[in-house]
């Protein structure tokens, strides 16, 4: 996120919004192998708020919306699509 703040005027002299994109637990092939051999990230899906893992068509369509104009007054910042996983680590 420092990076996206930091280069968001300089970007946007040029016309482009600088954002970046967190994903937390995706459910995705490799993230089954994983499931199967990291007890880690047992514990992070335990915490997640939804009890359940994004997909990939979820973040597919986020992207899709912050390359569009209409998220056009979104830039220099992260949108964190992580299903409430920070913040239940940070303790809320």
């Amino acid at each position: 996120m420092s990076w996206c703040r930091r280069e968001a005027w300089a970007w946007g002299q040029r016309g482009a919004r600088v954002v970046s994109l967190s994903p937390g637990l995706i459910a995705t092939p490799m993230g089954a192998a994983e499931f199967a051999n990291n007890p880690v990230k047992h514990d992070f899906y335990a915490r997640t708020p939804l009890a359940r893992e994004g997909t990939m068509p979820e973040i597919a369509d986020l992207v899709e919306f912050l390359a569009s104009d209409r998220a056009s007054s979104i830039w220099g910042t992260d949108v964190l699509a992580d299903g409430g996983l920070a913040g239940t680590l940070r303790g809320g």
